[in-house]
């Protein structure tokens, strides 16, 4: 079943190339999930994500990641996730498979919303050595909601800590605004100025990002 998603994946990918970007970039994320609440402890989620680089020209980065959620608290929700990745490297198509555990700790602070996610990562890279990672994001949501669409501004940073390189080698700082567009449907639009660090120096990269969340 693996061998036939990913080549299905990787056929679909074949028309499209990308290969490193310049310092500078400016890119389009997208990101579409699916949510499906069970009970009240337990969520199930999937989600597809594709990133399009050299200024939002060439798509060259795409996955899918089921996830299972449990709220062990009213602050505190753990999960268990499976990315399946393929990425533009070099001329060449690569597959990642990425199995991952998180932790989410939320809590409200005069009527701010703030949620503390923490992930382990295991990467295990087509041609290339596998390692864990960790990743830490802080997210802060404005208590105001504007308009019949509950628009909502939010900013958030999210930092990688690469275990094998013992580095912090990735920053993303993210602004944007949520807005409820129907009863099921929710969407975002943010911008990002993530920075990656690369043979010891810094690069910048600017994300423009939408991302669909459908909930049932």
């Amino acid at each position: 079943m693996k061998r036939r998603f990913s080549g299905a994946l990787m056929l679909l990918l074949s028309a499209f190339s990308a290969g490193a970007f310049d310092d500078g970039d400016w890119q389009f994320w997208n990101t579409d999930s699916v949510e499906y609440k069970v009970n009240e402890q337990f969520t199930m989620k999937a989600e597809v994500e594709l990133y399009f680089g050299d200024d939002m020209s060439e798509l060259y980065y795409v996955h899918v990641q089921p996830v299972l959620a449990m709220q062990v608290s009213e602050c505190a929700e753990i999960a268990a996730l499976y990315r399946v990745v393929q990425e533009k490297k070099k001329g060449e198509w690569a597959e990642e498979q990425r199995p991952a555990a998180e932790a989410t700790l939320r809590g409200k602070v005069q009527g701010f919303k703030i949620s503390d996610r923490n992930r382990f990562e295991y990467r295990m890279r087509e041609g290339d050595d596998d390692f864990w990672r960790y990743r830490n994001r802080i997210k802060i949501e404005a208590p105001w909601k504007w308009t019949a669409w509950q628009v909502q501004p939010y900013v958030a940073d999210e930092f990688f800590i690469d275990f094998d390189a013992r580095e912090v080698n990735q920053n993303r700082i993210i602004g944007g605004v949520s807005a409820k567009v129907t009863k099921e449907l929710k969407a975002e639009l943010y911008y990002m100025h993530k920075t990656d660090r690369k043979n010891g120096e810094w690069n910048a990269t600017h994300v423009l990002g939408l991302a669909l969340k459908l909930g049932f």
